[in-house]
C-alpha cells in the first residue's frame, strides 16, 4: 500500500501541469459558489428575519442644502414614533459617557416617551450618569441587548458598547444636525415590520424625502440578485463542474493508456486492483486536500458558514472523482483482461 502512494506521488509530480490546471479549475469553481452562497445566504436569512420587509435603503446625498435638517429629522421622528426602528452613533454622548455610544429610537414597546440605558454591569460601573448631561432624562434599564439589530453588533462588542433606547420628540437633541453623514445613517439603518408596511408606514417614510438632500432607493431589489444567483450562476457553475468532470475522464484515460504498460507488469506481479485505485486517488485526494488550506487560509481558518460551504463542495467533487476512478479503472482492466494482457 505505501508502495502504491509512493507511485501515486511520483506520478502527479510527472504529470504536474494537469495537477495544476486541475487545481485552479477546482479552486475557481470553489470560489464562485462559495461567493454565490453566501449572497444567497445572506439575503434568505434577510428574508426570514422576524419583522423585516426589506435591507433598508441606499442613501445618496443629493444637495449640499442643509437648511431643511432639522424639519426633516422631526418628520423621521415622528413617524418611528408610530412604527419601525432606526439607529445612529453619537459621538456627543460617547464623549461624555466614555464608551461607543448608540442612539436607537423606535416604538419597540409601545410605551409614552422614554429615554432608556442598556449596558452591560461592567461598564454601569465605570460610568457616573450623574455627570452627563443628556438631552433628556434617562434611566437605566438592563443589561439584557436581546432585541436589538444584530448589525448595531457587528460594529461594536456588547461588553464594550452603550445602547440608549428612544421614543421621544426630541430627535433633534440627540442627533448632530449640521452633520450630514449622520442623518444618511439613522436612515440607512431604517428598519420595517411587515405590519408597518401594511399600515402605510414604508410609504409615508420615503415621501419624506422627495424634496430634500437625500435620495432613498429601496434595497428590496436584492430578490434580483437571488434569481440571478439561481437562473445564472449556479447552472453555469454546474456545467463547468461537467466539463471538469469529462475532463478528468479524458484525463484518466489518457493517463492508463500511457501506464498501460506499467500498470500491466504490476497486475502481473500480484497487484491488485485496489492498489492501482489507491495510486491514483493521490491525485484527487491532493487536488481536494490543497485546495481546502487554500480556501481555508483566505478564510483565516475559521470555522464559518463559507468553511461548511467549501467542506461540503470538495467532499462532493472528491466522492464524485474518486466513482468515476474506480469506473474508469474497472472498464480498462476489464478490457486488459480481455485481451490476455494478464
Amino acid at each position: 500500500m505505501v508502495e502504491s502512494l509512493i507511485l501515486g506521488f511520483r506520478d502527479m509530480f510527472k504529470n504536474r501541469q494537469l495537477f495544476l490546471v486541475f487545481e485552479t479549475s477546482i479552486l475557481l469553481i470553489c470560489l464562485i459558489i462559495i461567493s454565490a452562497s453566501s449572497s444567497l445566504l445572506s439575503e434568505l436569512n434577510n428574508s426570514f428575519n422576524v419583522g423585516e420587509s426589506s435591507k433598508g435603503y441606499t442613501v445618496v446625498p443629493i444637495a449640499n442644502d442643509m437648511s431643511s435638517n432639522a424639519q426633516l429629522v422631526n418628520e423621521i421622528n415622528q413617524l418611528l414614533n408610530t412604527g419601525g426602528e432606526s439607529f445612529f452613533y453619537s459621538e456627543t454622548v460617547t464623549n461624555q459617557i466614555g464608551f461607543p455610544t448608540v442612539i436607537v429610537i423606535g416604538n419597540a414597546f409601545n410605551e409614552e416617551l422614554y429615554a432608556k440605558i442598556y449596558a452591560k454591569s461592567d461598564i454601569k460601573q465605570k460610568i457616573n450618569f450623574a455627570n452627563v448631561h443628556f438631552p433628556e432624562q434617562t434611566t437605566f434599564e438592563s443589561t439584557d441587548f436581546s432585541g436589538f439589530d444584530e448589525k448595531i453588533f457587528e460594529y461594536f462588542p456588547e461588553d464594550e458598547i452603550v445602547i440608549i433606547l428612544l421614543k421621544t420628540n426630541q430627535l433633534d437633541k440627540w442627533i448632530e444636525l449640521n452633520d450630514g453623514l449622520k442623518i444618511i445613517e439613522l436612515v440607512k439603518n431604517v428598519r420595517f415590520s411587515e405590519l408597518d408596511k401594511q399600515e402605510g408606514l414604508v410609504n409615508q417614510f420615503e415621501a419624506i424625502f422627495e424634496d430634500s438632500f437625500l435620495f432613498l432607493q429601496s434595497n428590496s431589489n436584492q430578490s434580483k440578485e437571488v434569481s440571478f444567483i439561481l437562473l445564472f450562476v449556479y447552472p453555469v457553475v454546474a456545467l463547468l463542474i461537467a466539463s471538469l468532470v469529462i475532463a478528468f475522464i479524458i484525463m484518466y484515460n489518457s493517463l492508463f493508456k500511457k501506464l498501460y504498460r506499467e500498470y500491466t507488469i504490476h497486475l502481473i506481479s500480484g497487484a491488485t486492483l485496489k492498489h492501482i485505485f489507491v495510486r491514483n486517488s493521490v491525485f484527487i485526494f491532493t487536488l481536494i486536500s490543497v485546495c481546502f488550506l487554500i480556501v481555508s487560509f483566505l478564510n483565516g481558518f475559521q470555522i464559518n458558514p463559507i468553511f461548511w460551504i467549501t467542506l461540503v463542495i470538495l467532499l462532493l467533487i472528491f466522492v464524485v472523482f474518486e466513482v468515476l476512478l474506480y469506473l474508469v479503472l474497472i472498464r480498462q482492466v476489464l478490457l486488459m483482461s480481455l485481451k490476455g494482457d494478464y
